[in-house]
């Protein structure tokens, strides 16, 4: 393909018709410069497919790791509320006699 373009430069340069060459040699200049933006305008759109499938993949790991910890808060919720079940019942026997304490730790 440009040897055929150079092969029309090269004829009309022969024949001595510069004005046609410069027509053609504009032509070619917009050729490129429209490949060219063809070319950034397909980088653009890889780029921005890029980003958006890095985004979801980041929203997937924050999806997980909510969950997961959303998973741990249940479990220590769950522990604090036995441990604060087992210290009102510390509290209950705190001033106590001593033979209420003792009838409470036989039935244990």
């Amino acid at each position: 393909m440009i040897k055929f373009f150079r092969q029309i430069g090269y004829k009309l340069m022969s024949e001595n018709k510069t004005g046609k060459y410069f027509k053609y040699a504009i032509g070619e200049i917009i050729l490129v410069v429209v490949g060219i933006l063809i070319a950034l305008q397909v980088n653009n759109w890889n780029e921005k497919r890029k980003l958006n499938n890095e985004g979801k993949e980041i929203l997937t790991a924050l999806q997980a790791e909510f969950t997961s910890n959303r998973k741990v808060l249940k479990e220590r919720i769950q522990n604090l509320e036995e441990a604060n079940q087992y210290v009102e019942l510390v509290l209950q026997f705190v001033g106590s006699n001593e033979a209420r304490l003792q009838s409470e730790n036989t039935v244990q």
